[in-house]
């Protein structure tokens, strides 16, 4: 048994039993905690009425890892669900920075979530995977940032590259883990990223593509424009202008030429 769940162990036997057994699932992999009902707003809404949704966390015990599953759906019993898997980012969420669209994703994902015929959906927010999940989450997000402004490079690839860190380090296993947990064999995800869908792929999930584009504005030049000229993301951007990266104090010929730019 593993230092963590020996310590949460501890933690929960001052906790009644008859209480415990109706909030926590213990396995060998993971602690799931709920459900916990959340009123949450919808920003796409037009009449900013809370919409119900129910919350478990799952916390995993070897790599540390914390998770939110957001869904509608009581029973837990999902036929083809819609998914989302969000990662975190405090730019976004905390700040409601303009230089990603991780905001306008999540809160896209919650209405389609929450209209979905029969409930037939949910959110996997992974609180770990910042930038990423670069190393060092939070500090190690930060430092790309930082470097890559001083630098000139753009913060979705060259900025990466150009400090010897990997594009994409995140790892799918622990929502696979979670998706099995639910008897989910197929899904309709929302994604525009061609290496998540190969990624659930790879885990024996019937994946069909859902497409979640943000609609396009020029503080989305290096996100959305990088993503889909360097990344291969499906994207379409039909407003896109790469002269629009200019804003950021970055130049398009550099950023988007064959090497992002980073040998120069």
């Amino acid at each position: 048994m593993s230092s963590t769940k020996n310590i949460w162990a501890e933690l929960y036997s001052q906790i009644p039993k008859e209480v415990l057994d109706k909030i926590l699932c213990r396995t060998e992999l993971y602690d799931r905690i709920g459900p916990i009902e959340l009123p949450l707003r919808i920003f796409f809404q037009e009449v900013q009425e809370p919409v119900k949704f129910i919350l478990y966390y799952f916390g995993f015990y070897e790599s540390g890892e914390n998770y939110f599953l957001l869904t509608q759906k009581e029973s837990l019993k999902f036929d083809n669900p819609i998914v989302r898997v969000s990662s975190n980012c405090n730019w976004a969420f905390d700040l409601r920075s303009m230089r990603c669209d991780c905001e306008w994703e999540l809160e896209y994902a919650k209405k389609m979530v929450s209209e979905e015929p029969e409930q037939d959906g949910l959110i996997i927010f992974a609180l770990d995977q910042h930038g990423k999940s670069i190393p060092g989450k939070i500090r190690g997000h930060a430092l790309l940032y930082a470097l890559g402004q001083i630098q000139k490079q753009d913060l979705v690839y060259g900025a990466y590259l150009k400090n010897g860190f990997d594009i994409d380090y995140r790892n799918y296993n622990e929502v696979c883990n979670i998706l099995k947990s639910l008897n989910i064999t197929k899904m309709r995800l929302l994604t525009n990223n061609p290496d998540k869908i190969k990624a659930f792929q790879q885990c024996g999930y019937e994946v069909t593509r859902l497409p979640i584009e943000k609609p396009y504005s020029r503080h989305d030049s290096e996100e959305l424009g990088v993503k889909k000229i360097k990344l291969g993301h499906h994207l379409e951007l039909g407003n896109f202008n790469r002269d629009d990266i200019s804003i950021y104090d970055l130049d398009p010929n550099k950023v988007f030429n064959e090497s992002g730019g980073v040998d120069e």
